[in-house]
């Protein structure tokens, strides 16, 4: 196989997810791993551990989902890549989120959110959505205060990425919060 055959299958196995194929991009995504695997880089790698995540989480195999964070989180941590760690903290909090462990979820948006905060030019959307499952939270708690703040944030980033169904979600979380 060629050195770019991983990325093909991971990028068809992407795409299959989509879809709604969610056998053949399993397939897909495993292969592309193992061959990955062989090579001296991370970030594809990791980028693939957390697409199996995502087929494992839309196919509630919750335990398979939190093995494959926890890699790519290790992997990450190796490598130093904060954004990537906090990305994939994120959604290890929404496995935990999923399966009724709100602590230990509390505790990745929390760790998502102060690696995001933590570099100089974090993803803005990735960084958006740490804020959003932190807003979430905050309000759960009763910290309306932080909770707006949070919003008034990811509202920003929102919209500095074209997602205006996430700018809509903020303006009505705030609104709510201060109506």
């Amino acid at each position: 196989m060629t050195p770019n055959s991983a990325i093909e299958l991971m990028d068809r196995g992407w795409t299959l997810r989509r879809e709604g194929k969610l056998t053949e991009a399993r397939q897909d995504m495993v292969e592309a791993i193992g061959l990955l695997r062989q090579r001296d880089t991370h970030t594809d790698l990791v980028t693939a551990l957390g697409r199996l995540g995502h087929i494992a989480i839309e196919e509630e195999q919750w335990d398979e989902a939190q093995r494959l964070y926890e890699e790519a989180i290790a992997i990450c941590r190796n490598a130093g890549d904060a954004p990537g760690m906090a990305h994939k903290i994120r959604h290890l909090g929404d496995v935990y989120r999923h399966t009724g462990r709100d602590e230990e979820s509390h505790k990745c948006y929390e760790e998502s959110l102060a690696l995001y905060q933590s570099h100089d030019d974090p993803p803005a959307l990735d960084y958006a959505n740490a804020l959003r499952m932190v807003a979430l939270l905050s309000e759960d708690q009763g910290q309306g205060k932080r909770a707006v703040q949070l919003w008034t944030d990811a509202k920003v980033l929102y919209g500095t990425v074209g997602v205006q169904e996430g700018v809509d979600e903020c303006v009505s979380r705030i609104a709510a919060l201060t109506g």
